[in-house]
């Protein structure tokens, strides 16, 4: 039988798209304007890992127009798998502020936030996109609201773009809030802390205080801006410079560029403007600029030199993107914004900013609901299919027992047989013997018993004149006078011949003697002593004077006295050797269509066969 890994097993479910609860998978997308970055993330029992990182370097992989771009995407977004597509939208495309609201009720904050999304965009209601969640009070404001917006045909084209297609679309959320969450999930209570996420066209900056995020912005000057100007001064291509941005250290050393500084300075100084303006704004959080720890991140960041030269103004107190620890461990900061992007969708961030335009929602909604009701579909199915192999397992642990105990089974009925076998050998070789130690046994007893009858004998007037047993005493014809002492000899030593070939039918003996002396009286009481002086002897059984009826003529009345002959009836105590065989003789062949291993035998002969052979081992 084949094991079913159960690993495996999920893997291929996973890679065919079959939706796993509690498992979410999905893919976050971070488009740039010369690098795409995708990122498959996993979601599974609360914690979120990511799986797979690609990138999409639009020059390396030259891709001239469009068409060859879209399909290098979804050649890319095919080998991943068939899950969800989260995107992160442009900063510049989108707006976050924080709203103050009146005190209110929660029936009242959608209107109230509705018209504040109209009047900061200046647009209809129906062209934007928003999303909102409230916020702790900090400095002036008492019920402050974090609020996004974007308007639908910006989501939409930026969608377009990149063929995206609807179905599969989950979330859509902006650069800066995807950076926000990126970074609480690695540090959820920073306070006075600035993202910088210095991309190619443009720098991203988010504030985070209290463990929130309170403001989030953008301006034009990035990595190109860096790049132009290496190549002006180099006099390069546009390509030259990019590769000795990447490679070179232009702000000391060797490859010192002098007017590469300034243009580092610029940048620099244009994101303390952006600071200083929101500390103007909020004068009540009471903090200057060198209070915030300000985290420097994007593709930006990576070029040598940048970090080191920026610490070295002393105005602000720069670090790199935070490695990522515990469980819901991301990728560093090249990764962040489609990591953050990631958290967004699968709803782990603390500060949501869904801008997915209505009608995706729905469509998303439907999805999710056919991926629930699969979800379901597949946990039943789990659960017929784990119901079945217990059953199944179940069935072979009854079968296998069973095996065992019919192995066992027929182990012990050979070992029986065998027995069998062994009992029949053994009682055949002892009924070869049987004949040896009954007549030897015969000999005893008679030697015993007239040596016995020799005892009693003494100091009584009497003489014996029979001694047989009685076998003999019974099945021999009555006496006959002899013609002459030939014949006589002749009948007495066939009689004699007679004692060991027939088998006894009752052991024992038979004793004629005569009484000579006292009256009947006298001979009674002599008698009856001399039964009673037989009977203390263990060899016999029984002892007593045999019937007048039963007494056979075989002595010669010659040596008789009349009416003073008696016969004493001898039965041995010990009689085991003289009972008939149990078993057929072990030389004669068995009938037609038996033999020793299927012949029939009760339960009774087979105990006495083995209680005689266990009394003849103690012999």
């Amino acid at each position: 039988m084949r094991r079913i890994n159960v690993a495996s097993l999920l893997q291929l479910l996973l890679l065919k798209g079959v939706p796993l609860v509690p498992t979410s998978r999905l893919i976050a997308i971070d488009p740039g304007s010369h690098c795409l970055k995708l990122l498959l993330t996993e979601r599974f029992l609360g914690r979120v890992r990511c799986v797979r990182e690609e990138t999409i370097d639009f020059r390396e992989e030259v891709l001239l127009s469009p068409a060859e771009f879209n399909r290098h995407l979804q050649s890319v977004l095919r080998d991943m798998g068939p899950y969800p597509i989260a995107l992160a939208l442009p900063q510049h495309l989108s707006m976050s502020e924080v709203i103050d609201l009146p005190p209110t009720g929660a029936e009242d904050v959608k209107d109230l936030i509705e018209d504040e999304t109209v009047k900061l965009s200046g647009l209809s209601e129906s062209a934007i996109v928003y999303d909102y969640v409230p916020l702790q009070p900090f400095g002036r404001h008492h019920n402050p609201f974090w609020v996004t917006l974007a308007q639908e045909g910006d989501i939409l084209a930026q969608i377009n773009r990149m063929v995206l297609p609807h179905e599969e679309l989950c979330d859509v959320t902006t650069t800066a809030n995807a950076l926000m969450a990126a970074y609480q999930a690695v540090r959820p209570y920073a306070d006075r802390v600035v993202l910088v996420d210095l991309g190619a066209n443009s720098t991203v900056v988010v504030i985070l205080l209290e463990g929130q995020g309170v403001f989030a912005g953008s301006f034009p000057m990035g990595g190109d801006l860096f790049t132009e100007a290496i190549a002006a001064q180099k006099g390069c291509a546009f390509e030259i410079a990019e590769t000795s941005k990447r490679t070179d250290n232009l702000l000391e050393g060797k490859d010192e560029l002098a007017g590469f500084k300034t243009v580092v300075d610029g940048w620099h100084d244009e994101l303390a403007r952006v600071l200083k303006e929101w500390l103007d704004e909020n004068p009540e959080v009471g903090s200057s600029l060198a209070s915030f720890d300000l985290v420097l991140g994007g593709g930006g960041a990576r070029q040598p030199g940048v970090l080191e030269y920026l610490r070295r103004r002393g105005q602000f107190s720069f670090t790199p993107w935070p490695a990522a620890k515990g469980e819901t461990s991301g990728p560093g900061g090249q990764f962040a914004v489609a990591y953050g992007t990631a958290l967004q969708a699968l709803r782990r961030n603390v500060q949501s900013a869904s801008l997915l335009p209505d009608h995706l929602r729905e469509n998303w909604k439907r999805q999710r609901s056919l991926q629930r009701i699969q979800s379901v579909n597949f946990l039943l199915l789990a659960a017929v299919v784990l119901a079945l192999a217990f059953g199944t397992w179940q069935k072979l642990a009854l079968v296998s027992q069973k095996e065992a105990l019919l192995n066992q089974t027929t182990n012990v009925l050979e070992k029986a047989r065998m027995t069998d076998l062994l009992s029949d050998q053994l009682a055949s070789e002892y009924e070869r013997v049987r004949p040896i130690l009954k007549r030897q046994e015969l000999t005893w007893d008679t030697l015993k018993t007239l040596s016995l009858l020799q005892q009693v004998k003494s100091n009584r007037t009497l003489w014996f004149v029979l001694f047989a047993d009685q076998q003999s005493y019974f099945s021999s014809p009555p006496w006959v006078a002899p013609t002459n002492a030939a014949s006589t000899n002749q009948v007495t030593l066939t009689n004699i011949q007679s004692l060991g070939n027939l088998p006894p039918v009752k052991p024992g003996f038979i004793a004629e003697l005569c009484l000579p002396d006292g009256d009947n009286e006298a001979l009674r009481r002599t008698l009856s002593q001399l039964v009673a002086d037989l009977k203390q002897e263990p060899i016999f059984g029984k002892v007593d004077s045999l019937s007048v009826d039963r007494r056979r003529n075989l002595v010669d009345p010659k040596i008789l006295l009349a009416d003073r002959n008696f016969a004493l009836q001898i039965e041995l105590a010990d009689q085991e050797l003289y009972l008939p065989p149990l078993l057929p003789d072990p030389l004669s062949p068995l009938p037609a269509g038996r033999d020793s291993k299927s012949s029939p035998r009760s339960f009774r002969q087979k105990l006495e066969r083995q209680v005689s052979a266990a009394e003849w081992e103690d012999r």
